[in-house]
């Protein structure tokens, strides 16, 4: 059954005017009014996910929502990852489709594994620059200050991690979280 077609109690709805409002009525409206909010947003949301029917609407919302620097050698680099990324994923489109979800939904649906082939060497090349791949899009579409493959791990949903050595590799920036400094400083000094 669908909440649009649940139809309203008018016994809860309605009230007498003699009626005393009470805190609990309040603290109860003030739910539900978060309630259709949420469910408004849901909406809105549900709808504009099928709006990413072609490669072309993927590639404006993938550009649209760009952490941007200030220097503009960060554009440039967006710039060549994303037509890197578009240039793999042009035989993958259901993945483009999860990829955009997941980006423009800041990673309230991270979707399934975005896989490119890994290389030799592990690092990708575009716009002149050479990185790793999960790293390149994490911090292009999330933001973070991440400058080394191990200082983001996989998340336990993600399948295909870099970490984990398979000829395939997940690029879904949701799939990988940011390693606190403790915790990276205490794997540096089990190394020594």
């Amino acid at each position: 059954m669908n909440v649009e077609d649940m139809e309203p109690r008018e016994d809860l709805i309605q009230r007498s005017e003699e009626e005393p409002v009470s805190s609990d009525d309040d603290d109860d409206n003030e739910e539900k009014a978060k309630m259709n909010h949420i469910m408004e947003q849901k909406k809105m949301m549900a709808m504009a996910l099928y709006t990413y029917t072609s490669i072309d609407s993927c590639l404006s919302a993938l550009y649209r929502y760009v952490c941007f620097r200030p220097n503009i050698r960060a554009k440039h680099y967006a710039f060549y990852a994303i037509h890197y990324l578009v240039r793999e994923l042009k035989e993958k489109f259901e993945e483009l489709r999860c990829l955009t979800i997941a980006v423009v939904t800041n990673g309230a649906f991270p979707g399934q594994c975005v896989t490119v082939k890994r290389t030799k060497s592990g690092l990708i090349e575009f716009g002149g620059l050479r990185d790793f791949p999960h790293v390149a899009f994490t911090r292009i579409w999330r933001g973070l200050f991440v400058f080394d493959k191990d200082e983001i791990k996989h998340l336990k949903f993600c399948s295909l991690g870099y970490d984990l050595g398979h000829p395939l590799v997940c690029i879904n920036p949701y799939h990988y979280e940011q390693i606190e400094f403790f915790e990276l400083r205490s794997s540096l000094e089990d190394l020594e």
